[in-house]
């Protein structure tokens, strides 16, 4: 069939729809008449054409603009964080300084600080970045003499002496914390 038959044959059917002066094969033919032409209402199919033309450059448009207007602000990875030195002085009932307690530094949620052990003075001092307003200090005695003894702080931070490019340096804080270990 060529696509003088099938013009002919849709004429008698009531179909309009207008074919090129020429079409290379029957296949072409065939395709064009399945998805190029409206069979029936072409001027149905011409307003339909025409608003979705139109509704796509309107959400084209729209868009564009969201897409620009959302380019005022800096896109940043990463977690907020604070720094934190944790110091204090570890001693047993009678005001004995205790050497080789262990000392630990935890958030809630998250992984400890890593810890650490008192000196001959009885002295620790802990430093690292933490992600919580609240720590636990936890302290041991590997030996087991001493019963082991905790406190829970909540920690404020000083946010004067951040760099303004360090957007996710809450601050700094720094805590005393000093212990009384009973036996057990």
């Amino acid at each position: 069939m060529n696509w003088k038959e099938v013009r002919d044959r849709s004429a008698e059917k009531g179909i309009k729809f207008i074919f090129p002066s020429f079409f290379p094969t029957q296949k072409f033919a065939r395709f064009a008449k399945k998805h190029y032409f409206c069979t029936g209402f072409q001027n149905r199919c011409d307003m339909k054409t025409k608003f979705l033309t139109f509704f796509n450059a309107l959400l084209t448009f729209c868009l564009t603009l969201l897409g620009f207007c959302s380019c005022n602000f800096m896109v940043e990875y990463g977690v907020p964080y604070a720094e934190l030195e944790v110091s204090g002085i570890v001693t047993n009932q009678e005001g004995q300084r205790l050497e080789d307690m262990r000392v630990t530094v935890k958030q809630e949620g998250r992984q400890a600080l890593p810890r650490t052990y008192t000196n001959q003075e009885g002295w620790y001092e802990e430093q690292g970045n933490i992600h919580r307003p609240t720590v636990d200090i936890i302290v041991e005695d590997p030996s087991g003499v001493y019963a082991p003894d905790s406190v829970r702080l909540e920690v404020t931070y000083d946010k004067t002496k951040v760099s303004k490019n360090d957007h996710w340096n809450e601050g700094k804080a720094t805590v005393r914390q000093d212990f009384k270990l009973k036996k057990k």
